[in-house]
Protein backbone atom coordinates (compact mmCIF):
# COMPACT_ATOMS: atom_id res chain seq x y z
CA UNK A 1 0.00 0.00 0.00
CA UNK A 2 3.30 2.57 0.96
CA UNK A 3 4.38 1.87 -2.22
CA UNK A 4 1.22 2.50 -4.51
CA UNK A 5 1.00 6.11 -2.50
CA UNK A 6 5.03 6.81 -3.10
CA UNK A 7 4.14 6.25 -7.11
CA UNK A 8 1.17 8.13 -6.98
CA UNK A 9 2.95 11.00 -5.58
CA UNK A 10 5.85 10.75 -8.32
CA UNK A 11 3.61 10.77 -10.93
CA UNK A 12 1.70 13.82 -9.62
CA UNK A 13 5.55 15.26 -8.90
CA UNK A 14 6.18 14.61 -12.72
CA UNK A 15 2.58 15.85 -13.69
CA UNK A 16 3.11 19.12 -11.91
CA UNK A 17 6.87 18.93 -13.12
CA UNK A 18 6.01 18.82 -16.60
CA UNK A 19 3.16 21.61 -16.15
CA UNK A 20 5.61 23.97 -14.52
CA UNK A 21 8.19 23.30 -17.24
CA UNK A 22 5.94 24.11 -19.92
CA UNK A 23 4.49 27.36 -18.07
CA UNK A 24 8.55 28.19 -17.61
CA UNK A 25 9.29 27.56 -21.12
CA UNK A 26 6.26 29.86 -22.00
CA UNK A 27 7.48 32.49 -19.87
CA UNK A 28 10.92 32.31 -21.23
CA UNK A 29 9.31 32.56 -25.20
CA UNK A 30 7.25 35.68 -23.92
CA UNK A 31 10.17 37.51 -21.99
CA UNK A 32 12.44 37.07 -25.72
CA UNK A 33 9.81 38.32 -27.42
CA UNK A 34 9.31 41.44 -24.97
CA UNK A 35 13.12 42.06 -25.29
CA UNK A 36 13.21 41.84 -29.13
CA UNK A 37 10.72 44.46 -29.25
CA UNK A 38 12.24 46.79 -26.72
CA UNK A 39 15.55 46.26 -28.56
CA UNK A 40 13.42 47.25 -31.78
CA UNK A 41 12.08 50.43 -30.31
CA UNK A 42 15.67 51.54 -28.46
CA UNK A 43 17.24 50.84 -32.11
CA UNK A 44 14.90 53.14 -33.41
CA UNK A 45 15.07 55.82 -30.84
CA UNK A 46 18.69 55.61 -31.57
CA UNK A 47 18.79 55.72 -35.05
CA UNK A 48 16.36 58.79 -35.24
CA UNK A 49 18.59 60.66 -32.59
CA UNK A 50 21.60 59.98 -34.91
CA UNK A 51 19.84 60.59 -37.87
CA UNK A 52 18.90 64.14 -35.98
CA UNK A 53 21.89 64.74 -34.67
CA UNK A 54 23.85 64.25 -37.89
CA UNK A 55 21.16 66.63 -39.74
CA UNK A 56 21.77 69.03 -37.07
CA UNK A 57 25.58 68.94 -37.08
CA UNK A 58 26.13 69.58 -40.91
CA UNK A 59 23.96 72.61 -41.06
CA UNK A 60 26.74 74.52 -39.87
CA UNK A 61 28.42 73.12 -42.94
CA UNK A 62 25.83 73.54 -45.33
CA UNK A 63 24.82 77.59 -44.82
CA UNK A 64 27.59 78.26 -47.76
CA UNK A 65 25.89 75.70 -50.10
CA UNK A 66 23.03 77.18 -52.79
CA UNK A 67 19.94 75.30 -51.44
CA UNK A 68 16.44 75.34 -52.59
CA UNK A 69 13.38 75.20 -50.57
CA UNK A 70 9.55 75.17 -51.22
CA UNK A 71 7.91 77.95 -49.79
CA UNK A 72 4.13 78.59 -50.29
CA UNK A 73 3.85 82.15 -52.44
CA UNK A 74 1.32 84.49 -50.98
CA UNK A 75 -1.87 85.97 -52.49
CA UNK A 76 -0.26 88.89 -54.85
CA UNK A 77 3.17 88.46 -53.93
CA UNK A 78 5.49 88.92 -56.82
CA UNK A 79 8.14 86.53 -57.98
CA UNK A 80 10.52 89.69 -58.35
CA UNK A 81 10.61 89.88 -54.41
CA UNK A 82 11.05 86.17 -53.80
CA UNK A 83 13.51 86.47 -55.96
CA UNK A 84 15.33 89.65 -54.86
CA UNK A 85 14.86 88.05 -51.49
CA UNK A 86 16.40 84.44 -52.03
CA UNK A 87 19.05 85.94 -54.14
CA UNK A 88 17.92 84.21 -57.46
CA UNK A 89 16.31 85.57 -60.63
CA UNK A 90 12.83 85.18 -61.89
CA UNK A 91 13.96 83.43 -64.92
CA UNK A 92 15.36 80.37 -62.18
CA UNK A 93 11.95 80.55 -60.65
CA UNK A 94 9.95 79.92 -63.54
CA UNK A 95 12.16 77.57 -65.37
CA UNK A 96 12.36 75.26 -61.74
CA UNK A 97 8.82 75.78 -61.66
CA UNK A 98 7.58 75.73 -65.16
CA UNK A 99 5.92 79.15 -64.43
CA UNK A 100 4.89 80.56 -67.58
CA UNK A 101 5.98 84.27 -68.72
CA UNK A 102 2.54 85.75 -67.89
CA UNK A 103 2.73 84.68 -64.08
CA UNK A 104 4.43 87.25 -61.57
CA UNK A 105 2.71 86.73 -58.64
CA UNK A 106 1.22 84.15 -56.24
CA UNK A 107 -1.84 82.73 -55.27
CA UNK A 108 -0.71 80.87 -52.30
CA UNK A 109 0.63 78.16 -54.39
CA UNK A 110 3.78 75.80 -53.86
CA UNK A 111 6.75 77.08 -55.18
CA UNK A 112 10.29 75.83 -55.74
CA UNK A 113 12.70 78.62 -54.88
CA UNK A 114 16.23 78.37 -56.15
CA UNK A 115 18.43 79.94 -53.43
CA UNK A 116 21.65 81.47 -54.62
CA UNK A 117 21.09 79.52 -58.19
CA UNK A 118 20.74 82.75 -61.40
CA UNK A 119 20.80 80.24 -63.84
CA UNK A 120 19.33 76.29 -64.49
CA UNK A 121 21.91 74.37 -66.54
CA UNK A 122 21.27 72.12 -68.29
CA UNK A 123 17.52 73.94 -68.20
CA UNK A 124 15.17 71.84 -66.16
CA UNK A 125 11.85 71.70 -64.31
CA UNK A 126 12.10 70.55 -60.80
CA UNK A 127 9.62 68.45 -58.60
CA UNK A 128 9.93 67.76 -54.91
CA UNK A 129 10.26 63.75 -53.43
CA UNK A 130 10.42 63.29 -50.29
CA UNK A 131 13.63 60.30 -49.13
CA UNK A 132 12.76 56.98 -47.88
CA UNK A 133 15.15 54.21 -46.39
CA UNK A 134 17.13 52.45 -48.85
CA UNK A 135 16.94 55.75 -51.02
CA UNK A 136 20.40 56.92 -52.63
CA UNK A 137 21.09 59.78 -55.23
CA UNK A 138 22.50 57.31 -57.39
CA UNK A 139 19.01 54.91 -56.94
CA UNK A 140 17.03 58.64 -57.53
CA UNK A 141 18.75 59.02 -60.62
CA UNK A 142 18.00 55.52 -62.18
CA UNK A 143 14.26 55.67 -61.01
CA UNK A 144 13.83 58.89 -62.31
CA UNK A 145 15.78 58.95 -65.33
CA UNK A 146 17.84 62.01 -64.47
CA UNK A 147 21.52 62.38 -64.54
CA UNK A 148 23.25 61.85 -61.40
CA UNK A 149 25.19 65.00 -61.68
CA UNK A 150 22.29 66.75 -62.07
CA UNK A 151 20.63 65.82 -59.27
CA UNK A 152 24.10 66.55 -57.35
CA UNK A 153 23.42 70.12 -58.35
CA UNK A 154 20.70 70.57 -57.33
CA UNK A 155 21.11 69.04 -54.10
CA UNK A 156 24.29 69.79 -53.20
CA UNK A 157 24.45 69.11 -49.08
CA UNK A 158 22.50 65.55 -49.61
CA UNK A 159 24.77 64.72 -52.21
CA UNK A 160 27.92 65.67 -49.55
CA UNK A 161 26.41 63.68 -46.47
CA UNK A 162 23.91 61.05 -48.02
CA UNK A 163 20.36 61.07 -48.09
CA UNK A 164 18.28 60.49 -44.48
CA UNK A 165 14.65 59.12 -44.90
CA UNK A 166 12.50 62.56 -44.77
CA UNK A 167 14.68 64.43 -46.69
CA UNK A 168 13.35 67.02 -49.95
CA UNK A 169 14.72 65.69 -52.39
CA UNK A 170 14.67 68.00 -55.50
CA UNK A 171 13.99 65.85 -58.39
CA UNK A 172 14.87 67.54 -62.17
CA UNK A 173 12.73 66.72 -65.35
CA UNK A 174 15.59 68.06 -67.73
CA UNK A 175 13.90 70.11 -71.23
Amino acid sequence: MMFRWVRRLLILALVVAAFVAVALFGLQIEKERAQGQYDLLVTLEIETAIANALNNATRAAEVELPQYRVIILGENESLENVALLYNTTVDALRMANGLLPEVTHGSGEQLIVTEGVSRLEPPRRLSVYTAVAGDTLSTLASNFDVPLEVLEIDNPILARRGLIPGDTVFIAEVL
